[in-house]
């Protein structure tokens, strides 16, 4: 309760301070999906846990620290190619579309794959187009 005989204070206003409010964080998908994969595999591991175990830098995952957390968590994790007539990996895997998201591919049968957004936590059907994916086994 403020006294009455006090004026009334101001909030502080960004705008008269030239601060920038701060930005959000973007998802690391990549980070996700290896979560996501880990807890399928009987691994369930933390974000600041999985930082620790593998010496992970901050900041988001890229392609080699993915596989390298992977493994250092005791998965056989590598990239493998994907495109007409490879062999699919087993179910699930990470991939990485030709966008900057990572996904987690949970099936694929005759051409389609049922994916599940990590971001959004929404499945969904996709044609599959995929330029890398990543396995643990």
């Amino acid at each position: 309760m403020q006294d009455a005989a006090q004026p009334p204070m101001a909030l502080l206003e960004s705008a008269f301070l030239d601060i920038d409010p701060p930005r959000p964080r973007a998802v690391d998908t990549l980070m996700r999906a290896l979560l996501y994969l880990a807890r399928q595999r009987g691994r369930p591991v933390s974000e600041a846990e999985l930082r620790s175990v593998a010496a992970l830098r901050d900041g988001p995952l890229d392609a080699g620290s993915f596989l390298a957390a992977a493994r250092r968590l005791g998965f056989d994790a590598h990239a493998t190619p994907l495109g007409r007539g490879e062999p699919v990996p087993a179910t699930p895997f990470a991939l990485i579309s030709t966008g900057p998201r990572a996904s987690v591919v949970l099936s694929v049968k005759e051409g389609r794959a049922v994916v599940l957004d990590v971001v959004e936590g929404r499945i969904a059907d996709w044609q599959v187009s995929i330029k890398v994916g990543f396995t643990l086994d």
